[in-house]
């Protein structure tokens, strides 16, 4: 009995022996066949791998030569258009906007009358010529000089103004100076005789002034601009001359105006002006020469020759 029991022992064992091994067996085959399979994935990425790094350099070279068509075509380009900027450079010279060149007109009137002088109406020996207004006509140029005066006030100009001014004040008929003389020394009608050649007739009273003068003009966007002349250097010449025979004075001017561009470059202002002279013209009489004179029934006065404007002016830009 023992004999048999070893014996099944033996062969319960093999059998058991036997199902693992082949068990094991089957095991060993999937994992070869999956590490097959993955053998062959891995060769396939490096083929591609291998591919890509072949094709690399050719895409590189072929940017590359693009890079070189476009930096050959960017040169002679480049020349050119600085080619052409010089040209045009020196076929329009630049261009300042805002100046101008105005005509202007209006009223003046004298901060004293010339009357009772020996040249304007001798001393009022017949009618006084004490006209205190008349009219003006005048021009100039604005050329610019600043956008913002330097940097100190963005949106206002700087100008300067150049212009000419010719007055015409109301004149009367009165005796005329140098007729009358000529007349007194050719026939010896003097002293209470004088009255027999009193020849009269207009004495026109006028004036040029010639002025430079800064100007400042306000709110650079705007069509509408106030400006103003804080100060300015006037050249007078007066007709008829003064009692001296002085007809040369200069003085300066103060001024204040606004402008509107009705249209592009075309602009028509108004402007009110104070002229005020140094009056070397003025003959300075002493008191024995006034007490002379008014003691011939005559009067005398040494007017100031300082006057003020008012008017308008149309501006063509350019």
């Amino acid at each position: 009995m023992p004999f048999k029991k070893n014996t099944l022992a033996m062969a319960v064992g093999s059998a058991l022996l036997a199902a693992s091994m082949a068990a094991g067996a089957a095991s060993t085959a999937d994992l070869e066949k999956r590490l097959m399979q993955l053998e062959a994935e891995l060769a396939a990425l490096r083929q591609e791998l291998k591919a890509t790094q072949a094709a690399e350099p050719a895409q590189t070279q072929q940017v590359q030569s693009l890079e070189n068509r476009v930096t050959a075509v960017e040169a002679p380009v480049k020349t050119l258009e600085d080619r052409v900027a010089k040209v045009e450079t020196m076929a329009t010279p630049p261009k300042i906007p805002g100046n101008m060149i105005f005509f202007r007109g209006g009223y003046t009137g004298l901060a004293d009358d010339r009357a009772f002088g020996a040249v304007t109406d001798v001393y009022g020996l017949g009618n006084d010529n004490s006209g205190d207004s008349g009219w003006n006509v005048g021009a100039g140029f604005d050329f610019l000089l600043s956008h913002d005066v330097w940097k100190l006030m963005p949106g206002t100009w700087v100008l300067a103004e150049l212009g000419v001014e010719f007055s015409h004040i109301d004149s009367a008929e009165t005796v005329l100076p140098v007729p009358t003389a000529e007349c007194a020394l050719a026939t010896g009608n003097v002293g209470p005789a004088l009255g027999n050649c009193l020849i009269t007739g207009t004495n026109n009273l006028t004036m040029l002034t010639v002025s430079a003068a800064p100007k400042i003009k306000f709110m650079e966007d705007s069509r509408l601009r106030p400006w103003l002349i804080p100060i300015g250097l006037d050249f007078r010449v007066i007709s008829p001359t003064s009692d001296t025979t002085s007809y040369l004075d200069v003085g300066g001017q103060v001024a204040g105006g606004a402008e509107y561009e009705i249209i592009p470059g075309i602009k028509l202002g108004a402007d009110a002006r104070y002229h005020f002279a140094a009056d070397f013209t003025n003959p300075d009489y002493s008191d024995a020469t006034v007490a002379a004179i008014r003691g011939l029934g005559l009067q005398v006065q040494e007017p100031s020759n300082d006057y003020w404007t008012i008017g308008g002016y149309l501006g063509i830009g350019f």
